[in-house]
Order: structure tokens, then C-alpha cells, then sequence
């Protein structure tokens, strides 16, 4: 009887452990220099329902196109001066469109962009996520900024609200996640033009789903709405390999590396691996073309290096990928 009763406490409490409560911090929420997400657009799919111990079913998605963000340290980057506060980017795809971000421990701040016509400086940086982070917390964040448009200086102002309103587990189409934490995002702001000559009305309203140590949204679903007009719906989720990325310890004892970085044209790629496996790698451009891919061959347990010769493909930003087991571990330099 005392062993029946043991066991029935031991499933309890593994299953308190194995559903709980996420709390979202710095450290294991917000992106850091380096790290690249690969993201697949989806259609909409309702938000489905708040509260504790919720489950949402979004298996049936599939990817209708896939991009890639990444994060890098923005020193040397085009418009580093004008955001002298900023320790994040997001280097364009392809243009001019640099976004800037102040990583902190209480907070990650939206600062400004560059998106090749004009320049978006935030006055009053905008507070996109606050650290550390629990279920039913709430804040609304007030934001100031400003721009040069056609002639005319514009104006920003606008607030965002945001709510932790669930957690639970999240299905997608390639696995299930438990002790996800869902974010409620409002943003409305307008745009106004000195000149008198326009007032835009813009509202965002996004539902987004964390997974501690992923450091990236692994689903998003969002509503825009300009002008007054329709809404336009969306969605987004984090790729296989990315959410897999993030386990990369698993594979390796050593993570992959690139130097010297920004390069001229050759690099170096180490990485030692904690397991015998099969290994490729691949070169891509930040718009997901492959540059260039290897046939896997398998690899011994420790440490192994690669002279890798990018001067070929031009100055650019580039995305190497060790392929470890069929999962991605990607890794971003610079050509200048």
C-alpha cells in the first residue's frame, strides 16, 4: 500500500513538473548577437483561448514561404552612429532595412531603423518585452520617435500593451512544446506629418508564443490594420531546425564558430562535437539562397576545423550552416 501511494505522489508531482508556469527572462528570452532564426509564414489561425494549462492545435499549418532573421552586433554597420545606444541588429535580407534594438536585463527596446528611404530614431525607445515575465503580468509602454518623408518631417507616437495571457502546450506541424508562455501585443501609433498634410493610424494586434531558451517567438499570429482599413492577417512559425538549434548542446562540446568575422573573404568554422554524426555544410545568403552544399560525411567525436572561402560571393552577409544529424546550426559573417 505505502509503495502504491508513493508511486501515486511521484506522478504528480513529475506531472506538476512537467506542466509549469514559464517565466521569461533576459537570459533565456531575448536574441543575442549571432544567433539566426529561420521563420515560415503561415496563414492566420484564431488565437484560440487565454488562461492557465491551455492547449493550442495550429499541426495543420503549413509554410508558405521561409525567411531568415538575424541578430548581430551592430558596430560596423551603416547606421551605427545614429543609434549610438543600440547593441542588437537585424541586418537586411537584401536593401537598406537595419533595425536596431537595446538588449537590457529589465527589458528589450525597439531604438530605430534605417529602411533605406529614411531614418526612424526613437526619442522614447519603444519597450517591446519586459524582463523577467510571468504569467497575467501586464505593462503599457508609451513611444516617441521621429522621420524624414517626402519633403516633410514626421512624427511617431504611439503605445504598445503587453499581456501574458496563457500558457500551455503549443502543437505545430513538426512537434508539441509544453510551459509556453503566450504574449498579448496591442501597438497603435500614427504617423503625422509636420506639414499638416497626413495623419496614418496604424494597429498591431499579435499573439505570440514563447518557448524559454528559444530566445525568438516560435509562433506568431498578428492583425494589421492602417488607415482604418481591413485587417490583414498573418502568421508565422519558428523552422524544425531552429527550435532544434537552440538544443545545440546536445551535439556539440564546443559550438560552431567563424572567424575572423567581419572577414575579407576567407574563414575559419570550428566546432568540436560531443557525438560520432553525420555532418554537412551549407552557405547561404540571407535571402535563402544556396550558395554552396557539401555531401554529409561522417565526423568522429572532437574538435574539427574548416577554411572556408567566401570572397567569391562578393561583400554581403552570409549564413554557414553545419548540418549535424539532418538539424541546422547556423551561424552569420560578414564580407566587407
Amino acid at each position: 500500500m505505502k509503495k502504491i501511494f508513493y508511486t501515486f505522489c511521484l506522478a504528480v508531482l513529475c506531472s506538476g513538473l512537467a506542466w509549469a508556469q514559464p517565466s521569461l527572462t533576459m537570459a533565456n528570452t531575448a536574441p543575442t548577437a549571432g544567433q539566426v532564426f529561420y521563420l515560415h509564414a503561415t496563414a492566420y489561425h484564431p488565437q484560440g483561448n487565454s488562461g492557465a494549462n491551455q492547449r493550442w492545435d495550429f499541426k495543420s499549418d503549413t509554410a508558405i514561404n521561409t525567411s531568415a532573421v538575424a541578430f548581430n552586433n551592430p558596430a560596423g554597420t551603416p547606421f551605427d552612429s545614429t543609434f549610438l545606444s543600440a547593441n542588437l541588429v537585424t541586418p537586411p535580407a537584401s536593401g537598406l532595412n537595419y533595425i536596431y534594438y537595446h538588449s537590457l536585463a529589465s527589458g528589450f527596446y525597439l531604438v530605430g531603423q534605417h529602411n533605406g528611404n529614411d531614418t526612424i530614431r526613437y526619442s522614447d525607445s519603444e519597450m517591446i518585452m519586459k524582463f523577467p515575465f510571468n504569467y497575467n503580468d501586464t505593462y503599457t509602454d508609451n513611444f516617441r520617435g521621429t522621420f524624414y518623408l517626402s519633403g516633410s518631417y514626421w512624427a511617431r507616437t504611439g503605445s504598445i500593451t503587453v499581456t501574458a495571457d496563457a500558457w500551455g502546450k503549443l502543437v505545430l506541424n513538426f512537434d508539441s512544446f509544453t510551459n509556453v508562455m503566450r504574449l498579448h501585443i496591442q501597438e497603435n501609433f500614427s504617423d503625422s506629418s509636420t506639414a499638416g498634410t497626413g495623419l496614418i493610424p496604424i494597429t498591431r494586434d499579435s499573439y505570440e508564443w514563447f518557448l524559454p531558451n528559444h530566445h525568438y517567438p516560435i509562433c506568431t499570429m498578428r492583425n494589421i490594420t492602417v488607415n482604418g482599413g481591413a485587417a490583414i492577417p498573418s502568421g508565422e512559425f519558428m523552422d524544425k531546425g531552429s527550435v532544434a538549434g537552440m538544443l545545440e548542446h546536445d551535439f556539440f562540446s564546443s559550438s560552431p564558430a567563424v572567424f575572423p568575422n567581419p572577414a575579407s573573404g576567407t574563414v575559419n568554422l570550428t566546432y568540436s562535437l560531443a557525438m560520432e554524426a553525420g555532418v554537412q555544410l551549407e552557405i547561404t545568403n540571407l535571402a535563402g539562397q544556396v550558395l554552396s552544399l557539401s555531401g554529409s560525411k561522417q565526423q568522429a567525436v572532437g574538435a574539427h576545423q574548416e577554411v572556408l572561402h567566401l570572397e567569391q560571393y562578393g561583400k554581403g552577409n552570409y549564413l554557414i550552416t553545419v548540418i549535424v544529424n539532418g538539424l541546422p546550426y547556423t551561424k552569420q559573417v560578414t564580407i566587407q
